[in-house]
Protein backbone atom coordinates (compact mmCIF):
# COMPACT_ATOMS: atom_id res chain seq x y z
CA UNK A 1 0.00 0.00 0.00
CA UNK A 2 2.64 2.55 0.93
CA UNK A 3 4.74 1.77 -2.23
CA UNK A 4 1.43 2.35 -4.58
CA UNK A 5 0.98 5.52 -2.53
CA UNK A 6 4.20 7.13 -3.64
CA UNK A 7 3.77 5.95 -7.31
CA UNK A 8 1.02 8.22 -7.34
CA UNK A 9 2.39 10.88 -5.16
CA UNK A 10 5.22 10.71 -8.01
CA UNK A 11 3.07 10.95 -11.12
CA UNK A 12 1.17 14.02 -9.49
CA UNK A 13 4.57 15.79 -8.93
CA UNK A 14 5.89 14.58 -12.69
CA UNK A 15 2.70 15.94 -13.89
CA UNK A 16 2.61 19.42 -12.03
CA UNK A 17 6.27 19.89 -13.42
CA UNK A 18 5.13 19.61 -17.08
CA UNK A 19 2.20 21.92 -16.45
CA UNK A 20 3.87 24.79 -14.86
CA UNK A 21 6.34 24.40 -17.79
CA UNK A 22 3.49 24.24 -19.99
CA UNK A 23 2.12 27.55 -18.65
CA UNK A 24 5.49 29.08 -18.61
CA UNK A 25 5.89 28.72 -21.81
CA UNK A 26 2.55 29.47 -23.42
CA UNK A 27 2.02 32.97 -20.87
CA UNK A 28 5.90 34.16 -20.02
CA UNK A 29 5.73 35.83 -16.75
CA UNK A 30 7.35 39.64 -16.51
CA UNK A 31 9.61 40.33 -13.75
CA UNK A 32 11.94 42.65 -12.61
CA UNK A 33 14.81 41.07 -13.81
CA UNK A 34 16.30 43.56 -16.30
CA UNK A 35 19.67 44.90 -17.86
CA UNK A 36 19.28 48.53 -16.30
CA UNK A 37 19.53 51.55 -18.86
CA UNK A 38 22.84 53.09 -19.42
CA UNK A 39 23.23 56.69 -21.23
CA UNK A 40 25.91 55.92 -24.15
CA UNK A 41 26.57 59.13 -25.52
CA UNK A 42 29.29 61.95 -23.55
CA UNK A 43 27.29 64.73 -22.40
CA UNK A 44 28.94 68.41 -22.51
CA UNK A 45 30.70 68.04 -19.00
CA UNK A 46 29.91 72.30 -19.01
CA UNK A 47 28.23 75.10 -20.52
CA UNK A 48 27.21 78.35 -20.22
CA UNK A 49 23.86 79.00 -22.15
CA UNK A 50 23.72 82.84 -23.35
CA UNK A 51 21.31 84.36 -25.26
CA UNK A 52 23.46 83.75 -28.90
CA UNK A 53 23.33 79.84 -28.08
CA UNK A 54 19.92 79.63 -26.66
CA UNK A 55 17.87 77.93 -29.49
CA UNK A 56 21.27 75.16 -30.44
CA UNK A 57 21.05 71.92 -29.61
CA UNK A 58 22.68 71.02 -26.21
CA UNK A 59 22.99 67.11 -27.05
CA UNK A 60 21.22 64.22 -28.70
CA UNK A 61 21.21 61.63 -25.73
CA UNK A 62 21.72 58.20 -26.46
CA UNK A 63 21.20 55.46 -24.30
CA UNK A 64 20.66 52.07 -24.30
CA UNK A 65 17.17 51.55 -22.53
CA UNK A 66 16.35 48.65 -20.05
CA UNK A 67 15.53 44.89 -21.11
CA UNK A 68 13.29 42.99 -19.37
CA UNK A 69 13.00 39.22 -18.63
CA UNK A 70 9.99 39.35 -21.91
CA UNK A 71 9.76 41.94 -24.44
CA UNK A 72 7.34 44.60 -23.34
CA UNK A 73 6.81 48.25 -24.43
CA UNK A 74 9.26 50.39 -22.11
CA UNK A 75 8.67 54.22 -21.54
CA UNK A 76 12.31 56.11 -21.41
CA UNK A 77 12.61 59.02 -19.66
CA UNK A 78 15.97 61.74 -19.29
CA UNK A 79 15.93 63.19 -15.93
CA UNK A 80 18.08 66.11 -14.77
CA UNK A 81 18.13 66.82 -11.05
CA UNK A 82 20.32 69.53 -9.09
CA UNK A 83 20.87 65.71 -6.43
CA UNK A 84 22.78 62.92 -7.42
CA UNK A 85 19.69 61.28 -5.50
CA UNK A 86 17.41 62.34 -7.71
CA UNK A 87 14.70 64.07 -4.69
CA UNK A 88 11.24 64.93 -6.33
CA UNK A 89 11.87 68.51 -5.09
CA UNK A 90 14.31 69.16 -7.46
CA UNK A 91 14.19 66.52 -10.67
CA UNK A 92 12.28 66.91 -13.87
CA UNK A 93 12.14 64.99 -16.79
CA UNK A 94 13.59 67.23 -19.79
CA UNK A 95 12.36 64.43 -22.39
CA UNK A 96 11.03 60.97 -23.12
CA UNK A 97 10.55 58.41 -25.81
CA UNK A 98 8.97 55.17 -26.49
CA UNK A 99 10.62 53.21 -29.35
CA UNK A 100 13.47 55.50 -30.06
CA UNK A 101 17.34 54.86 -27.94
CA UNK A 102 18.22 58.79 -28.13
CA UNK A 103 16.83 62.24 -27.05
CA UNK A 104 17.29 66.02 -28.47
CA UNK A 105 18.03 68.19 -25.99
CA UNK A 106 17.88 72.17 -27.06
CA UNK A 107 19.80 74.50 -24.58
CA UNK A 108 16.39 76.28 -24.39
CA UNK A 109 14.71 73.44 -23.18
CA UNK A 110 17.47 72.44 -20.55
CA UNK A 111 17.51 76.21 -19.03
CA UNK A 112 13.89 76.50 -18.76
CA UNK A 113 13.79 73.07 -16.66
CA UNK A 114 16.76 73.63 -14.30
CA UNK A 115 15.59 77.14 -13.48
CA UNK A 116 12.44 75.19 -12.36
CA UNK A 117 13.95 72.95 -10.29
CA UNK A 118 15.51 75.90 -8.52
CA UNK A 119 18.98 76.39 -10.34
CA UNK A 120 20.21 79.92 -10.06
CA UNK A 121 21.04 81.68 -12.97
CA UNK A 122 24.30 83.15 -14.25
CA UNK A 123 25.92 80.78 -11.78
CA UNK A 124 27.37 77.21 -12.61
CA UNK A 125 25.08 74.64 -11.44
CA UNK A 126 26.42 70.97 -10.53
CA UNK A 127 23.84 68.81 -12.04
CA UNK A 128 22.97 65.07 -13.08
CA UNK A 129 21.24 63.31 -15.97
CA UNK A 130 19.82 59.68 -15.90
CA UNK A 131 18.09 57.21 -18.00
CA UNK A 132 14.30 56.20 -15.95
CA UNK A 133 13.33 53.16 -17.51
CA UNK A 134 9.20 51.96 -16.91
CA UNK A 135 6.95 49.68 -17.76
CA UNK A 136 3.51 50.75 -17.27
CA UNK A 137 0.26 48.93 -16.71
CA UNK A 138 -2.01 49.14 -19.92
CA UNK A 139 -5.11 50.49 -18.17
CA UNK A 140 -5.75 52.98 -14.88
CA UNK A 141 -5.50 56.13 -14.68
CA UNK A 142 -2.80 57.66 -13.67
CA UNK A 143 -0.96 54.72 -14.92
CA UNK A 144 0.66 52.53 -12.80
CA UNK A 145 4.51 51.86 -13.45
CA UNK A 146 5.06 48.34 -12.89
CA UNK A 147 8.67 48.13 -13.11
CA UNK A 148 10.98 50.55 -12.92
CA UNK A 149 15.16 51.21 -13.42
CA UNK A 150 17.72 53.66 -13.56
CA UNK A 151 20.66 54.23 -15.32
CA UNK A 152 23.73 55.34 -13.51
CA UNK A 153 23.79 59.56 -12.90
CA UNK A 154 25.98 61.47 -15.42
CA UNK A 155 27.47 64.79 -13.74
CA UNK A 156 27.25 68.07 -15.74
CA UNK A 157 27.74 71.55 -15.06
CA UNK A 158 24.93 74.03 -16.49
CA UNK A 159 25.08 78.04 -16.26
CA UNK A 160 21.81 79.26 -17.05
CA UNK A 161 20.73 81.66 -19.13
CA UNK A 162 18.64 84.40 -17.18
CA UNK A 163 15.38 84.20 -19.25
CA UNK A 164 14.23 87.88 -20.61
CA UNK A 165 10.53 88.17 -20.70
CA UNK A 166 9.21 88.35 -24.24
CA UNK A 167 6.00 89.75 -25.32
CA UNK A 168 3.28 89.87 -28.08
CA UNK A 169 0.00 91.60 -28.54
CA UNK A 170 -3.77 91.62 -28.90
CA UNK A 171 -5.81 93.87 -30.84
CA UNK A 172 -9.18 93.92 -31.20
CA UNK A 173 -12.46 95.55 -31.06
CA UNK A 174 -12.49 96.02 -27.63
CA UNK A 175 -9.21 98.77 -28.04
CA UNK A 176 -10.39 99.91 -31.75
CA UNK A 177 -8.08 97.16 -33.57
CA UNK A 178 -4.71 98.83 -32.88
CA UNK A 179 -2.07 97.01 -32.39
CA UNK A 180 0.82 99.91 -30.58
CA UNK A 181 -2.16 100.14 -27.92
CA UNK A 182 -3.53 96.63 -27.70
CA UNK A 183 -3.21 94.96 -24.30
CA UNK A 184 0.05 92.46 -24.09
CA UNK A 185 0.49 89.28 -23.41
CA UNK A 186 3.78 87.98 -21.44
CA UNK A 187 6.04 84.96 -21.58
CA UNK A 188 7.92 85.56 -18.03
CA UNK A 189 10.40 83.01 -19.16
CA UNK A 190 10.43 83.23 -23.05
CA UNK A 191 9.27 79.79 -23.20
CA UNK A 192 6.74 80.30 -26.54
CA UNK A 193 4.07 80.52 -23.82
CA UNK A 194 2.16 83.94 -23.32
CA UNK A 195 -0.34 84.85 -20.54
CA UNK A 196 -2.53 88.13 -21.01
CA UNK A 197 -5.39 89.09 -19.50
CA UNK A 198 -8.18 91.23 -21.25
CA UNK A 199 -11.36 93.07 -20.30
CA UNK A 200 -14.02 92.31 -23.16
CA UNK A 201 -17.28 94.84 -23.11
CA UNK A 202 -19.54 92.55 -24.71
CA UNK A 203 -19.96 88.99 -25.93
CA UNK A 204 -18.37 87.83 -29.46
CA UNK A 205 -15.89 90.62 -29.31
CA UNK A 206 -13.11 90.16 -31.90
CA UNK A 207 -9.20 90.30 -32.12
CA UNK A 208 -5.80 88.61 -32.84
CA UNK A 209 -2.86 87.97 -31.77
CA UNK A 210 0.24 89.89 -33.20
CA UNK A 211 3.71 89.79 -32.98
CA UNK A 212 4.61 92.82 -32.54
CA UNK A 213 2.84 96.37 -32.46
CA UNK A 214 2.22 96.12 -35.84
CA UNK A 215 0.12 93.74 -38.46
CA UNK A 216 3.34 92.33 -40.35
CA UNK A 217 2.75 89.13 -38.38
CA UNK A 218 -0.19 88.27 -36.53
CA UNK A 219 -1.86 85.12 -35.71
CA UNK A 220 -6.23 84.51 -35.80
CA UNK A 221 -8.18 81.15 -35.26
CA UNK A 222 -10.80 79.58 -37.87
CA UNK A 223 -11.65 77.12 -35.75
CA UNK A 224 -11.45 78.73 -31.88
CA UNK A 225 -8.41 77.03 -30.53
CA UNK A 226 -5.33 76.59 -33.29
CA UNK A 227 -3.77 79.65 -34.69
CA UNK A 228 -2.59 80.56 -37.98
CA UNK A 229 -1.29 83.18 -39.50
CA UNK A 230 -3.81 85.81 -40.99
CA UNK A 231 -6.38 82.90 -39.91
CA UNK A 232 -9.93 84.69 -39.27
CA UNK A 233 -10.89 87.06 -35.82
CA UNK A 234 -11.46 85.32 -32.79
CA UNK A 235 -14.07 86.10 -30.65
CA UNK A 236 -14.55 86.46 -26.67
CA UNK A 237 -17.40 84.30 -25.38
CA UNK A 238 -19.07 86.60 -23.22
CA UNK A 239 -18.31 90.00 -21.68
CA UNK A 240 -15.68 90.49 -18.67
CA UNK A 241 -12.42 89.35 -18.07
CA UNK A 242 -10.89 86.38 -19.69
CA UNK A 243 -7.49 85.17 -19.32
CA UNK A 244 -5.88 83.89 -22.37
CA UNK A 245 -3.34 81.65 -23.11
CA UNK A 246 -1.25 81.47 -26.10
CA UNK A 247 0.94 78.32 -26.80
CA UNK A 248 3.21 79.44 -30.03
CA UNK A 249 5.15 75.79 -29.77
CA UNK A 250 2.00 74.03 -30.56
CA UNK A 251 -0.11 77.27 -32.30
CA UNK A 252 -3.03 76.93 -29.87
CA UNK A 253 -4.80 79.06 -27.40
CA UNK A 254 -7.53 79.03 -24.53
CA UNK A 255 -9.21 81.21 -22.56
CA UNK A 256 -10.58 81.43 -18.97
CA UNK A 257 -12.70 83.86 -17.04
CA UNK A 258 -10.54 85.18 -15.00
CA UNK A 259 -10.77 88.52 -12.69
CA UNK A 260 -10.01 89.21 -9.19
CA UNK A 261 -11.91 91.83 -6.78
CA UNK A 262 -11.73 93.20 -3.69
CA UNK A 263 -14.54 92.39 -1.19
CA UNK A 264 -15.74 93.23 2.20
CA UNK A 265 -17.35 95.48 5.14
CA UNK A 266 -15.00 98.30 3.51
CA UNK A 267 -15.78 97.94 -0.05
CA UNK A 268 -18.08 99.92 -1.89
CA UNK A 269 -20.06 96.56 -2.34
CA UNK A 270 -19.54 94.96 1.29
CA UNK A 271 -19.50 91.74 1.23
CA UNK A 272 -21.90 90.45 -1.48
CA UNK A 273 -20.58 92.46 -4.43
CA UNK A 274 -17.05 92.12 -5.53
CA UNK A 275 -15.13 95.45 -6.53
CA UNK A 276 -13.29 94.78 -9.65
CA UNK A 277 -9.90 95.19 -10.36
CA UNK A 278 -7.42 95.61 -13.42
CA UNK A 279 -4.62 93.84 -14.59
CA UNK A 280 -1.65 96.17 -15.80
CA UNK A 281 0.28 93.78 -17.98
CA UNK A 282 3.36 96.60 -17.80
CA UNK A 283 3.55 95.47 -13.85
CA UNK A 284 2.29 91.55 -14.59
CA UNK A 285 0.23 92.83 -11.27
CA UNK A 286 -3.99 93.21 -10.50
CA UNK A 287 -4.29 96.76 -9.90
CA UNK A 288 -7.47 99.17 -8.40
CA UNK A 289 -8.04 102.69 -6.66
CA UNK A 290 -11.03 102.07 -4.69
CA UNK A 291 -12.52 104.13 -2.17
CA UNK A 292 -12.93 102.10 0.99
CA UNK A 293 -14.50 102.71 4.40
CA UNK A 294 -12.99 101.52 8.22
CA UNK A 295 -13.92 97.81 7.66
CA UNK A 296 -12.17 94.97 6.70
CA UNK A 297 -11.34 93.96 2.87
CA UNK A 298 -10.40 90.33 1.39
CA UNK A 299 -9.08 89.51 -2.34
CA UNK A 300 -10.80 86.40 -3.72
CA UNK A 301 -11.23 85.12 -7.59
CA UNK A 302 -13.97 84.97 -10.12
CA UNK A 303 -16.52 86.56 -7.95
CA UNK A 304 -16.24 83.05 -5.48
CA UNK A 305 -15.04 82.34 -2.08
CA UNK A 306 -13.43 79.15 -3.35
CA UNK A 307 -10.41 81.23 -3.58
CA UNK A 308 -9.72 84.25 -1.98
CA UNK A 309 -6.73 85.83 -0.09
CA UNK A 310 -6.41 88.17 3.09
CA UNK A 311 -3.40 88.78 5.44
CA UNK A 312 -1.83 90.84 8.01
CA UNK A 313 -1.47 94.95 7.94
CA UNK A 314 -2.00 96.84 4.78
CA UNK A 315 0.77 95.25 2.90
CA UNK A 316 2.80 91.95 2.92
CA UNK A 317 2.42 88.19 1.94
CA UNK A 318 -1.59 87.09 0.78
CA UNK A 319 -2.47 84.28 2.53
CA UNK A 320 -5.05 81.38 1.22
CA UNK A 321 -8.23 81.45 3.05
CA UNK A 322 -6.25 84.34 5.74
CA UNK A 323 -7.36 86.53 7.56
CA UNK A 324 -10.03 89.87 6.42
CA UNK A 325 -7.29 92.84 6.10
CA UNK A 326 -8.40 95.24 8.52
CA UNK A 327 -8.64 99.44 7.28
CA UNK A 328 -8.93 101.47 10.32
CA UNK A 329 -9.46 104.51 7.95
CA UNK A 330 -11.51 106.10 5.22
CA UNK A 331 -10.39 106.87 2.11
CA UNK A 332 -9.06 106.59 -1.46
CA UNK A 333 -6.30 103.51 -1.86
CA UNK A 334 -4.39 102.39 -4.41
CA UNK A 335 -5.10 98.42 -4.17
CA UNK A 336 -2.38 95.96 -5.41
CA UNK A 337 -2.43 92.22 -5.49
CA UNK A 338 0.35 90.64 -7.08
CA UNK A 339 -1.05 86.58 -7.87
CA UNK A 340 2.33 85.41 -8.88
CA UNK A 341 4.21 86.58 -5.84
CA UNK A 342 1.58 85.89 -3.90
CA UNK A 343 2.24 89.54 -2.26
CA UNK A 344 -0.88 92.56 -1.77
CA UNK A 345 -0.30 95.97 -0.63
CA UNK A 346 -3.03 98.77 0.07
CA UNK A 347 -1.79 102.33 0.22
CA UNK A 348 -4.00 105.55 0.93
CA UNK A 349 -3.57 107.97 -1.85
Amino acid sequence: MKKILNIIIAMICVTGLFTACETERDNPVLNASATKPAITSTLPASIVIVAENLESEYATVTYHPAVYSIAVPVTNQLQLSLSNNFQDNNTTSVGAATSEKSIALTNKVLNSAIVAIGGETLKPNTAWFRIKSAVSASTGSPETELFVSYSDPVQVTITPYEPQPTWIYSPGAYQGWDPATSQALCSLTDNGIYIGYINFPEADSEFKFTQEKSWDVNWGSDDGHTLAPNAGNIKSPDAGYYKITVNLNAMEFAMEAYSWGVIGSASPGGWDTDTNMDWNAATQRWESTVTLTAGEIKFRLNHDWGTNYGGSGLSGDAVAGGDNIAITEAGTYFVIFDVTNLTYSVTKK
